[in-house]
C-alpha cells in the first residue's frame, strides 16, 4: 500500500476472515468488546467484505454493506449505499480524549478589599473539549478524572498587605496559598492541586486581599489557569 496514494488504486480488500484480526490491531481491546457486544457492533457485522487504507483513499470505493478500516486515524466505517458512514467503533472513538485548559487575565481586574473575587479569565490560549466558560470565568469538567490544576494569581498592593489566591471546587474552598507583599511592588501567588472530579463539576479561581482594594495585574505570565486531566 502507498501512503498518501488518494486514487486508491492500492487499497486493500479485507476478507471476512482476517476482520476480528484486523479489528484487534486497529480498534485494540476496546475495539474487540464492541465487535463481539454491542448493538452496533452486531449491526456492523452485516457486511460483505472490507478495505483497509488510509481514511482519505476510500472516496470512490465500496457499495452498500461494506466496511473501511482507515490505518491512519483507526476509524472504521461503514457504506450504507450512497457514502461512508462513521461507526462509532475504533481507536478513535474508543479512546479517552483528555481535557486541557490554558486561560489568562489580559487586562487588570480590581478587587474590593476583604472580598474573595472570581478572577476572570478572559482570553483562552487552548481548551480542547471547550470546558471552559470566559463568561462565568469558570471550568466546567467534561468528564470524570483526575485533574491537575494550576493558577498563579499577581496583586499590584500595597506593601504588607496579606494576598490569598484559593482553587474553589463547585463554589467550596479545595486549596489556597496565602502571601504578604513585599513594600510597592507586584506579588504573584501560585498554587496547585491534584482533584478527582466528577463530569460537570465546576473549578474556579478566587482572589483576595485582607487589608486594602486591590488590582489582579493581567498579563499571560502575570494571571494564568492551566487544568489538565491526567488520569
Amino acid at each position: 500500500m502507498v501512503k498518501g496514494n488518494h486514487d486508491n488504486s492500492d487499497v486493500t480488500k479485507l476478507s471476512r476472515r482476517s476482520l476480528m484480526a484486523l479489528g484487534a490491531a486497529l480498534a485494540g481491546s476496546a475495539g474487540v468488546t464492541a465487535f463481539s457486544g454491542t448493538a452496533s457492533a452486531h449491526n456492523l457485522m452485516e457486511f460483505r467484505d472490507a478495505y483497509v487504507g488510509d481514511d482519505a483513499e476510500k472516496s470512490g470505493l465500496g457499495s452498500r454493506g461494506w466496511l473501511f478500516f482507515a490505518e491512519d486515524t483507526g476509524k472504521i466505517y461503514k457504506h450504507n449505499g450512497s457514502e461512508w458512514i462513521e461507526t462509532g467503533i475504533g481507536s478513535s472513538a474508543s479512546e479517552t480524549t483528555h481535557s486541557t485548559t490554558s486561560v489568562y487575565l489580559s487586562s487588570d481586574q480590581s478587587i474590593a478589599k476583604s472580598t474573595h473575587e472570581i478572577v476572570q479569565f478572559d482570553t483562552v490560549e487552548w481548551d480542547e473539549l471547550n470546558a471552559f466558560d470566559t463568561t462565568a470565568n469558570e471550568f466546567v469538567a467534561p468528564t470524570a478524572g483526575t485533574y491537575k490544576i494550576k493558577t498563579s494569581v499577581t496583586y499590584n498592593s500595597l506593601g504588607g498587605d496579606h494576598v490569598v489566591t484559593i482553587i474553589e471546587i463547585n463554589g467550596e474552598d479545595y486549596e489556597a496559598r496565602w502571601s504578604t507583599t513585599p513594600k510597592g511592588d507586584w506579588e504573584s501567588v501560585p498554587v496547585s492541586t491534584i482533584a478527582r472530579l466528577s463530569k460537570g463539576d465546576s473549578v474556579t479561581i478566587t482572589a483576595w486581599n485582607q487589608d486594602n482594594d486591590d488590582t489582579l495585574v493581567g498579563e499571560r505570565l502575570r494571571t494564568n489557569l492551566q487544568i489538565e486531566q491526567i488520569n
